[in-house]
């Protein structure tokens, strides 16, 4: 059996649930600044304005009773920061789509003046916006241009297409490793039936997508030691450029790969591998690379490239070791944060537990 078949089999069951269902789940809290950052950016690549030039300045909308319809969060940043003065008035569903056959195309709710390249370029917090801009031209396309999903949906496509894509390399890697297809199954269905994943494959642009490209790289990882080859080094580099890119949970990366070349140290494959001379010039590509890639895809960073990686470091620090706890208090035992710890096993099913 050809070994690609049942990750692809997985991974596409995964992608046609997830946009059947995306209707049930929403948005999440976030999302609104998520996704009008994004429509900001994308302008800014396509067209390179920083404005929309819309008809007129849109607002959060009044939803009644039947009508499905998405708003603005009235304070769009996780951090206290200047926003935009409201409009006086609430706009109604209908004055919307109005808007649109008067401009004669259609355009995203979240393309907004009030918060437009200009302001995220001027305001913008130093979480990297690479699965912004990607849902936003995903929105462009299926929404703008061919009307085949929804305003939302559009956006979220591409969140459920990268959790699909986690499910297909979980299940390859799990049969390359056992070479048993059971437990390839077992691994794709344990990590597509996660609740948390399932879940948030819908409505978080960021996590999943996170959890996807640590997974990547670790996949490829594992193939460059194995088989020396400089096409897992690439795409080792492109999976950890996407995750930075993301989020910087790839940071702790190391804490798994190199205890693993510790165990394998004696073998054949790593002192095939292990070229000190030549691992040292592919780290400093690979940091490069990463970094250039981190630039390009931040319109912030443009005119301030080492200030804002600066300020990245230093934001992303500051929650790793605990000077910005996003998370309740009372997990704090010792000078250690068991949060993540105890709220894995009370998320995870008992039956993937055993």
């Amino acid at each position: 059996m050809n070994k690609y078949l049942i990750p692809t089999i997985l991974a596409c069951a995964f992608t046609i649930v997830g946009l059947v269902t995306l209707k049930d789940y929403g948005i999440n809290w976030d999302a609104p600044v998520h996704m009008m950052r994004g429509a900001a950016f994308a302008q800014v690549y396509l067209t390179g304005k920083k404005s929309f030039e819309l008809p007129q300045r849109l607002s959060p909308m009044i939803i009644h009773p039947g009508e499905i319809a998405s708003r603005y969060y009235y304070i769009p940043e996780e951090r206290w920061k200047p926003i935009g003065a409201l409009p006086e008035r609430p706009l109604y569903r209908s004055e919307f789509e109005r808007q649109q056959e008067e401009v004669g195309r259609r355009f995203s709710f979240y393309e907004s003046e009030m918060w437009n390249g200009e302001y995220f370029i001027t305001f913008d917090e130093p979480h990297l916006p690479m699965i912004d801009i990607l849902s936003a031209f995903s929105n462009r396309l299926f929404y703008q241009r061919l009307g085949i999903l929804g305003d939302i949906e559009s956006y979220q496509l591409v969140y459920v297409l990268i959790a699909a894509l986690g499910i297909f390399l979980v299940t390859l890697f799990a049969w390359e490793i056992t070479h048993s297809w059971v437990a390839a199954l077992v691994s794709g269905l344990s990590l597509g039936l996660f609740p948390i994943y399932f879940a948030e494959s819908h409505i978080n642009m960021k996590d999943p997508a996170q959890a996807v490209f640590f997974l990547g790289a670790v996949f490829a990882f594992y193939h460059w030691v194995k088989e020396n080859k400089l096409k897992w080094f690439l795409l080792f580099t492109l999976f950890v450029a996407f995750s930075l890119a993301t989020k910087w949970n790839i940071m702790f990366l190391p804490f798994i790969l190199i205890p693993w070349l510790f165990t394998i140290r004696k073998t054949e494959q790593f002192k095939r591998w292990f070229w000190p001379r030549r691992l040292i010039g592919m780290g400093i590509v690979l940091v490069i690379f990463s970094m250039l890639f981190m630039v390009a895809v931040w319109p912030t960073a443009w005119g301030n490239p080492i200030g804002k990686l600066v300020e990245t470091v230093l934001y992303y620090a500051g929650i790793g070791i605990g000077i910005n706890k996003l998370q309740p208090e009372g997990f704090i035992f010792a000078g250690f944060n068991f949060y993540p710890l105890i709220s894995t096993i009370a998320q995870t099913p008992e039956i993937i537990l055993n």
